[in-house]
């Protein structure tokens, strides 16, 4: 039976092949004839469901209350682009860089980790926690697990600090950066009151 799974689960896989390489006796409509869709039609349904059982709501505390601030306030261009600017140079000089770096690399040695990858920006785009592996593991052994992944995420962001003779960016750094910025845009003179109450 191993031989078999292994046999379904390769990327060359046919049942008539495995029917005449083996002692099987089923004919090309037999009982076996597709079972690899089954069987992972049948493995995606059970990650699904296992997977709704894990869901969140994002508290309101979760969401950042700087780009939040920023958000419900009307900005003039050069307050727009002062942000922006702001928001790629805390991801060049930060752990965006490493995370992205990650993230991508993860996708081309195992592609269908780009499904986990969107599936985490959907869930974050709807308002639920993002779900990690990490996660699953005991308190003490998950902040092991954290500490260890910011150590690698934030090497490509000091290199390319250090490169470019800027200050690297943590992620308390890079928040209290934007909180001067949106503030500076509230303040400034071109700022735009919002119209009609």
């Amino acid at each position: 039976m191993r031989d078999l799974l292994v046999y379904c689960l390769s990327p060359h896989f046919s049942m008539i092949d495995y029917c005449k390489s083996s002692s099987c006796a089923c004919p090309r409509t037999g009982p076996l004839r597709g079972m690899r869709s089954e069987f992972a039609l049948s493995l995606l349904m059970g990650v699904f469901c296992a997977g709704c059982g894990l869901l969140r709501e994002k508290k309101p505390s979760q969401t950042d209350p700087v780009l939040a601030q920023a958000a419900q306030k009307p900005m003039t261009s050069e307050g727009a682009s002062s942000v922006i600017s702001e928001m790629g140079e805390n991801w060049l000089y930060g752990p965006g860089l490493g995370q992205t770096a990650l993230n991508v690399g993860a996708m081309v040695v195992f592609p269908p980790y780009a499904l986990y990858v969107v599936g985490n920006s959907v869930l974050s785009m709807s308002g639920y926690e993002p779900l990690y592996v990490s996660d699953l593991l005991p308190e003490g052994e998950r902040a092991e697990v954290n500490t260890m992944y910011d150590e690698v995420t934030t090497a490509p962001g000091r290199v390319s600090a250090a490169l470019a003779g800027k200050e690297f960016r943590s992620k308390e750094v890079a928040a209290e950066r934007m909180k001067a910025i949106v503030a500076e845009g509230a303040a400034s003179p071109t700022y735009r009151k919002p119209s009609g109450g």
